[in-house]
């Protein structure tokens, strides 16, 4: 491959106005992220593992929360990757089928059959919604915007969308029509209530002035939003839904009644493993029994001196270092969900009496991860300990919504 070749065509794909709000957000998100893994010594001069970096503490930011700020932006990078890397693809077949249209007459008439056949499918099968076609339509075509200053990357390119425009064309038969459709100019006004015309942002990737870390990254984060599948009520929803009659009423009654067999068969099943592992109305492995998988699990971290070390449905312990002796720090309570950040807080109470002071107990703020373990243990207060952990278990909706998955 050509490395020249190649830088061509991608400064093609990103030559135009839809693709300015990327050209905002991804200076911005890798400057975050190198600032981020060098605020958490993630980079080549890593602290001691286990140690958080002063400039966290100095900022009073939670470690955790810029982690998964991290995880958003480089998953978001990723998707503009992705992107750069299909729009340069479509960029070579465009133009090769520009080349037909420049030929015979027979090719000129197959080019344009492949490039509506092309537009459909991607339409289709990349799930895209009538928001996102009428966003496309009025970034790329001219005469739908109201001015062509797309190189102000401090503005949003929808400033030049909205309102959206419409004219009338003559379409192959003669007749007038108006275009776009009107169902692509209900979407481009719904899409042009739902974003700031206004909004200003620019980044300046060679200013030596730190970089603010934030704590999440919403959607819409320096102009760019994440791509959402289209709806079920979507106009395109309905229009690319397959037709099928090749099924007789008796065929579908008949497939009806198997379908309602193996749901009741299901149910009992269900039914059968709520009894099992506590699921349903039972509180014990907690919700949908995401607990019985680590019931007998035990998990330990060592900070400072000590060792701490929990089991789930047992015990929980301190102990020093080296030492076979240990202090019993609580038994198991039980777990619930916060209701403020949503977190899983495991409870152990009733451990060993302190001197002149409370019984020990510890508290344990779940977040996701791949293992089941450990993060941090810390004593805010005499006697009363508080872990930061990770488990698969905190892999739920709630999770994949907050961090766009």
């Amino acid at each position: 491959s050509n490395p020249e070749v190649e830088s061509a065509i991608l400064s093609s794909a990103k030559s135009t106005p839809f693709y300015l709000p990327r050209s905002t957000f991804k200076p911005r998100a890798e400057a975050l992220i190198l600032s981020i893994d060098s605020m958490l010594g993630l980079d080549e001069d890593n602290a001691v593992e286990g140690e958080e970096n002063d400039a966290v503490n100095q900022l009073n930011i939670d470690p955790m929360a810029i982690q998964m700020a991290r995880g958003t932006l480089s998953r978001r990078l990723s998707h503009i990757e992705r992107g750069e890397y299909f729009a340069s693809s479509a960029v070579i077949l465009l133009d090769s089928l520009q080349q037909a249209m420049e030929a015979t007459e027979e090719d000129q008439t197959s080019a344009l059959f492949t490039m509506k056949q092309l537009a459909l499918g991607t339409l289709n099968y990349g799930n895209i919604g009538s928001e996102d076609v009428a966003e496309i339509l009025y970034s790329l075509i001219p005469d739908y915007r109201m001015s062509d200053d797309h190189d102000n990357a401090c503005t949003s390119h929808f400033a030049s969308l909205c309102p959206p425009r419409s004219q009338s064309v003559t379409s192959s038969s003669g007749l007038s029509v108006t275009y776009p459709p009107s169902f692509i100019i209900t979407a481009a006004e719904a899409r042009c209530e739902q974003r700031d015309l206004s909004s200003q942002v620019c980044f300046d990737v060679k200013s030596d002035e730190q970089t603010d870390i934030p704590t999440s990254i919403p959607d819409g984060y320096y102009n760019y939003f994440v791509h959402q599948s289209r709806s079920e009520d979507d106009y395109l929803t309905e229009s690319f839904r397959p037709l099928d009659f090749s099924m007789t009423i008796a065929e579908l009654e008949i497939e009806q009644i198997a379908l309602e067999t193996e749901i009741s068969e299901l149910e009992r099943n269900l039914q059968d493993l709520e009894g099992k592992i506590g699921g349903g109305d039972s509180p014990k492995y907690g919700a949908d029994g995401e607990l019985y998988g680590i019931r007998d699990d035990c998990v330990s971290l060592e900070a400072g001196k000590y060792e701490y070390g929990v089991c789930f449905f047992q015990g929980a312990t301190q102990k020093e270092i080296g030492s076979h002796s240990s202090t019993d720090l609580g038994k198991w309570e039980g777990m619930e969900i916060h209701k403020e950040t949503g977190l899983r807080v495991m409870k152990w109470t009733n451990g060993a009496k302190c001197w002149n002071g409370p019984k020990r107990s510890i508290e344990a703020s779940v977040t996701c991860g791949r293992e089941t373990k450990i993060l941090t243990a810390d004593e805010p207060d005499t006697c009363r300990y508080v872990l930061a952990m990770e488990s698969h278990i905190a892999c739920d909706d709630r999770f994949k919504l907050q961090n766009d998955l």
